[in-house]
């Protein structure tokens, strides 16, 4: 950061040597890279084809808008991951079905129906990201669990 601040320095005070232009092409060019990074997540070329057999029987912790960690069932059903305690168990919260990449959650509300997200499920370099068209929701990591 400081090397980008002394070249814009030397901008400012009128050097516009073709060093300092050649490092700022460089800077942008990274800079563009990084952000088109963050695009491929959701990209076609990362789509799980079978999101079934990817989430079944494991646990996923999860960032994104909100951390969440839970186990999704192979019968279906999906449990909140707890610390195991009294206070914070280990919870049935809804169910998750899927149709090829499309993975749909259905929360159990108190007093009866569901509250359903929907996403497709896309992986790069072990990572799993739940889109939605381009953008990524959440992302997290698989372990096998059991329920």
């Amino acid at each position: 950061m400081r090397r980008i601040a002394k070249h814009w320095a030397a901008i400012k005070q009128g050097i516009r040597g073709s060093e300092v232009m050649k490092k700022m092409v460089l800077v942008g060019a990274i800079l563009t890279l990084g952000a088109a990074n963050v695009l491929a997540d959701c990209t076609p070329d990362t789509i799980v084809l079978d999101a079934g057999v990817a989430l079944s029987g494991q646990r996923i912790e999860a960032t994104g808008g909100e951390d969440w960690k839970e186990i999704h069932c192979s019968g279906g059903r999906l449990f909140k991951v707890g610390a195991g305690t009294v206070v914070d168990p280990e919870t049935d919260i809804g169910a998750w079905t899927t149709d090829g990449a499309v993975v749909t959650y259905k929360y159990d509300k108190p007093g009866g129906g569901t509250n359903n997200f929907t996403f497709e499920l896309h992986e790069s370099g072990g990572t799993y990201f739940f889109c939605d068209g381009l953008s990524v929701k959440a992302s997290g990591t698989l372990s096998p669990e059991s329920c």
